[in-house]
């Protein structure tokens, strides 16, 4: 199943609507946050993560970082925040499609988004 087929077009508009962006400024793959409306569902998806390895792009659903007992974030061994999700997907491919309707849609309101 593909996300237009789970969120089927609207009033000829796309599935899927980049509403905001904002660049991260130089973490590794990470690009920056986005924030999507679906607008069949009459949903919006914000502050997703937008990740470019030069491989492969792709958007991740909201996450809040994992916390201790203190409540402050925890790290892995890398010293690096680790994430909870906050919404997942039911498989890899509705994820997957998702994630390329949401890039599709970042380009459109943000052709520079990647850097070029």
């Amino acid at each position: 199943m593909s996300i237009p087929a789970l969120v089927p077009r609207h009033d000829d508009g796309p599935s899927i609507a980049c509403l905001a962006f904002r660049p991260a400024g130089g973490h590794g793959a990470l690009v920056g946050h986005g924030d999507f409306h679906l607008p069949r569902v009459r949903m919006r998806l914000l502050n997703c993560a937008v990740f470019d390895t030069g491989q492969a792009r792709w958007v991740g659903l909201p996450s809040a970082p994992q916390l201790d007992a203190d409540r402050r974030a925890r790290t892995g061994s890398d010293g690096k925040t680790i994430y909870r999700p906050c919404l997942e997907f039911d498989d890899p491919q509705l994820a997957r499609a998702f994630s390329d309707a949401a890039i599709d849609a970042l380009l459109r309101y943000r052709p520079d988004a990647f850097g070029g």
